[in-house]
C-alpha cells in the first residue's frame, strides 16, 4: 500500500513542478519515479508469490493470549 501511496506522491511532485523544471531535475524525477515503480513491482511480485505458496495462516497457529493466571 505504501509502495502504490509513493509512486504517486512522486508523480505528483514531477507534475506539480514541469513547467519549471531544469534538465538535471526532470531526471531526477524521472528516475525517483522509475525506482518506485520498481520498488512496488517487486513487493506485487513478492505477494504474488506468497499467495501462490498456499501457506497456513501463521497467526491462527499462535496463542496470542497470554496464559492466565489459576486461583492462588
Amino acid at each position: 500500500m505504501i509502495g502504490w501511496v509513493f509512486v504517486h506522491w512522486c508523480e505528483a511532485q514531477f507534475a506539480r513542478q514541469l513547467t519549471k523544471l531544469t534538465l538535471k531535475e526532470t531526471e531526477f524525477h524521472t528516475k525517483r519515479i522509475e525506482l518506485a515503480n520498481r520498488t512496488l513491482m517487486s513487493a506485487a511480485r513478492t505477494l504474488a508469490k506468497v499467495k501462490k505458496l498456499k501457506l497456513p495462516d501463521v497467526l491462527a497457529l499462535v496463542n496470542v493470549n497470554p496464559p492466565t493466571a489459576g486461583p492462588a
